[in-house]
């Protein structure tokens, strides 16, 4: 019979040096990570404060605290205060904006006043070329609006032309338009206008095709106006989106339904079912609504639910500045051609 040594059944224990060896660890990990920052070499605080930066902001590029900044380009002004910009075109155009020299917000705010003007002309998702030259005259205005376009020149690789566009105003219109080198003006008008008087169309369905409708810029309380003999269908429904709102069948296109949106209030007359004769006035443009300025939200749709373009369900035309306007005009054009930048 074999005798079992004791010491066989008892539990190993850990020899002191290695119980000692691992305290060390122990305490050497402890210590790195409650190591005060503060205590840190300043090349690694230099190399962690760079990766935290491209973590927080990856769009922005990351430069070494020890690189000069470049500064940002000047804004040359006029001798009447207009500011001047120019850059060719690489990408899309607030992009494009930001690479001439502008802040983000400028460039943003900027690029789309030009893609209100260049959608009369272009089609900006397919005929913008790389190395396009665009030429600005602006001024700031409000912080709400920021900028305003006096004069534009776009020149043109896929057409090989150049547009040019310049802010005027009639002697006796309440608001100033945009006109091409020749008086006539930028934006088409719609026949039977839902509105007698705006300041410029902000949006059409070429520029947002998911928008539903064309937005006109108006002031609070302009007066809106019935296009087409039509039946009331119903008023003022999703205020929260919609705000003050009504909606139509025209007579003469039974399977189409046109809308009015964000209005400040609805004309008495207005009642759902009631048949109204054109131009009767409907109510009031507003700012009611999931609306960030005052403006009438224009929209036309079939019965089923189809987007219809208002400049195709309406006749168009284009104007031109009366004989009389003319040479003022082409002299107000001149002055302001002298002043783009010439780079």
């Amino acid at each position: 019979m074999i005798r079992k040594n004791r010491s066989m059944m008892r539990r190993a224990t850990p020899s002191p040096m290695v119980i000692m060896a691992g305290g060390a660890l122990f305490m050497a990990l402890v210590a790195l990570v409650f190591w005060p920052r503060n205590t840190r070499p300043k090349a690694l605080q230099g190399s962690l404060n760079l990766q935290r930066a491209s973590v927080a902001a990856p769009s922005q590029p990351v430069h070494a605290p020890s690189q000069a900044q470049e500064p940002a380009a000047a804004e040359p002004v006029s001798a009447n205060g207009l500011k001047t910009f120019q850059t060719k075109i690489n990408g899309p155009l607030s992009r494009s904006f930001q690479r001439g020299g502008l802040e983000r917000k400028q460039a943003t705010f900027l690029s789309a006043l030009a893609a209100r003007l260049l959608i009369w002309r272009l089609d900006l998702r397919r005929e913008l070329r790389r190395g396009d030259k665009i030429e600005l005259l602006y001024r700031p205005v409000d912080s709400q609006s920021m900028f305003e376009i006096i004069a534009m020149r776009y020149t043109s690789t896929k057409h090989n032309r150049s547009y040019a566009f310049y802010r005027y105003q009639e002697p006796g219109r309440r608001f100033a338009a945009y006109y091409d080198a020749e008086g006539r003006e930028i934006e088409q008008k719609l026949r039977n206008s839902p509105l007698r008087e705006y300041e410029q169309v902000t949006s059409i369905l070429k520029m947002r095709p998911k928008h539903k409708g064309v937005d006109f810029k108006a002031p609070v309380g302009t007066k809106l106006y019935l296009p087409f003999r039509a039946r009331v269908l119903r008023t003022t429904w999703n205020f929260r989106y919609n705000g003050n709102c009504l909606e139509v069948v025209p007579l003469h296109k039974p399977n189409a339904r046109i809308m009015f949106l964000h209005l400040q209030k609805l004309s008495s007359k207005v009642k759902a079912g009631r048949v109204l004769p054109a131009g009767t006035i409907l109510g009031y443009v507003g700012n009611t609504g999931r609306s960030t300025a005052p403006h009438l939200h224009y929209q036309i749709m079939t019965r089923r639910g189809k987007v219809i373009d208002p400049f195709r369900f309406h006749e168009t035309y284009m104007r031109t500045l009366p004989e009389g306007q003319l040479a003022s005009f082409q002299q107000h054009r001149r002055q302001l051609d002298l002043q783009f930048p010439n780079r």
